[in-house]
C-alpha cells in the first residue's frame, strides 16, 4: 500500500508505460520482494525510503544487499 501511494502522489513511475494502471507492479513470494523500476537512482532513492519507512513503522528490516 505504501508503494501504491508513492505511486498515486507521482513519487514513482512505472518501468513501462500502461495507461489506466492504478497500481505499482511488485512480486511478493513468501517472504521476497522484486520491485521493477526504471534506472533512475533518484527514483531508486525514493523506493528505499518507503520501503525503509514502512519496514521501521511495522518493526521489519530490509536487506537491501540480498
Amino acid at each position: 500500500a505504501t508503494i501504491n501511494d508513492a505511486f498515486r502522489e507521482g513519487l514513482l513511475h512505472l518501468p513501462f508505460p500502461r495507461q489506466k494502471q492504478n497500481e505499482y507492479p511488485v512480486i511478493q513470494y513468501a517472504d521476497d520482494m522484486i520491485i521493477i523500476m526504471p534506472a533512475c537512482p533518484t527514483r531508486a532513492q525514493i523506493m528505499k525510503d518507503v520501503l525503509t519507512y514502512c519496514a521501521t513503522s511495522i518493526g521489519l528490516r530490509i536487506n537491501f544487499h540480498k
